[in-house]
């Protein structure tokens, strides 16, 4: 089972990595935190803590003061393709290759939300984000490279002067002021871990940072919203050659 498009279900989706993410207007404290990975715990195999700290150095007497700005949990299933990771400043659910679809990932955060946020004491939120990393792997062509302008309508042209480029890494950030959303997109060269081919990432990013609702049914509606323009990004930034290594 794939991630359904506009086109269609795709038997081998290209997902490393599908990301929600609820970000908070204000710090949570600690104690709201730790009570809220309690009421979650039973549901993942693994769990650990971890400190963000911020260092202030005095050179003049030659001490320095260590202030927490962070204070996370965060939990993983047995195979470590589950995460869920609660911390003063965001709740973010993720869900590692093999991705089933959207509607398994979907059912494991309605199941922990309504106790996550009530734990927390429903804070309000300044941005809600939709992240998909995809990684394309290609073989290579009878020249010994691979050209991701085959498979990613969306580009930047580093010109003649130094084609053949031996890697890449370009960001393209655009607001959609019809859906009132943010995207951003990148895309790089990455290691091969297929013999003969090439590899580069397709990363999507949606996020709305306006009028976010704190309603448990609301802000999955809004979800919802964003997975369809990312489907569209999507859709609009494969080519054909691209879309039948997935069907």
């Amino acid at each position: 089972m794939g991630e359904r498009s506009e086109t269609g279900r795709y038997s081998k989706p290209p997902i490393l990595e599908a990301v929600v993410e609820l970000r908070f207007s204000d710090s949570v404290p600690a104690a709201r935190v730790k009570h809220a990975g309690e009421r979650i715990a039973s549901r993942y195999a693994n769990q650990n803590e971890q400190t963000q700290l911020e260092a202030t150095t005095n050179f003049e007497t030659q001490s320095a003061d260590f202030k927490v700005v962070d204070w996370m949990r965060q939990h993983t299933s047995s195979d470590l393709t589950e995460l869920l990771s609660i911390s003063s400043l965001n709740v973010a659910w993720a869900k590692r290759a093999p991705y089933e679809g959207w509607e398994a990932f979907l059912s494991r955060i309605k199941l922990e939300i309504g106790p996550v946020l009530k734990a927390l004491q429903h804070p309000s939120f300044k941005r809600i984000g939709l992240r998909y990393i995809n990684r394309i792997d290609v073989p290579y062509g009878d020249d010994g490279l691979t050209r991701y302008e085959d498979f990613i309508n969306y580009k930047i042209e580093a010109g003649p002067f130094l084609e053949p480029s031996t890697g890449y890494n370009w960001l393209i950030r655009s607001y959609r002021a019809e859906e009132d959303l943010h995207v951003t997109l990148q895309s790089a060269v990455v290691i091969p871990e297929i013999p003969g081919t090439g590899a580069f990432t397709f990363d999507i990013d949606v996020a709305a940072e306006t009028d976010i609702p704190k309603d448990i049914d609301a802000l999955l509606s809004r979800l919802e919203s964003m997975r369809l323009l990312k489907n569209q990004i999507f859709e609009a930034g494969i080519t054909e050659r691209a879309r039948e290594m997935y069907k």
